[in-house]
């Protein structure tokens, strides 16, 4: 049996290492778009204030598990039981697609100079490197957003960070009026 796992996340390597775990004769393989081994999304803020390295924040891999990276996939044939990326095919027995979310993005950022999202670590590189004695914009307040706001302020090499908000809430428009004031005036003092 060969499961061919799509994805680079924390969904992909916690499968991959379980069904390692409960069948180790199972061949699994986790075929990543990244150039990096899976790590753990959580601690994306500590790349962008650099308190930690990517190698930190890896997640454990059963080192029987086989990883290709760099493979953005395509296109599936689901009868030949193939995924396909740019430059390679993948057979399988079992395809699981655990690619997560994608980031909402407003309009198209791929030409703008010093702009990225916050999903992964090269977004996080491209933060880093762009920060120095600037003004940051952030656009979004989502919980993710939040936490990037957090460690951007507590940085001493920003000059302003401005977060743009297209709500009147901050973190999520579906919590109490008590919540949002306390999440509100926590920023607000900043």
């Amino acid at each position: 049996m060969r499961i061919v796992i799509v994805g680079g996340g924390i969904a992909a390597a916690y499968l991959a290492n379980r069904i390692k775990k409960l069948d180790p004769g199972t061949e699994v393989m986790i075929v990543s778009e990244e150039a990096y081994l899976p790590y753990d999304r959580i601690h994306l803020c500590s790349l962008v204030d650099r308190s930690r390295r990517l190698e930190e924040i890896a997640l454990p891999i059963d080192p029987r598990v086989q990883i290709e990276l760099n493979q953005k996939i395509v296109s599936i044939d689901r009868k030949a039981k193939r995924i396909f990326s740019d430059h390679a095919a993948f057979s399988y027995d079992k395809l699981i697609i655990a690619t997560g979310s994608l980031p909402r993005t407003l309009f198209d950022i791929s030409t703008i100079k010093n702009a990225a999202t916050f999903r992964n670590a090269e977004d996080c590189k491209k933060i880093a490197e762009g920060i120095d004695d600037k003004e940051v914009v952030m656009v979004g307040a989502g919980p993710i957003a939040l936490e990037l706001l957090e460690t951007l302020i507590s940085l001493p090499n920003i000059r302003h960070v401005t977060l743009l908000v297209r709500g009147n809430y901050l973190y999520d428009r579906t919590l109490s009026p008590q919540s949002k004031k306390v999440i509100e005036s926590a920023y607000l003092q900043s």
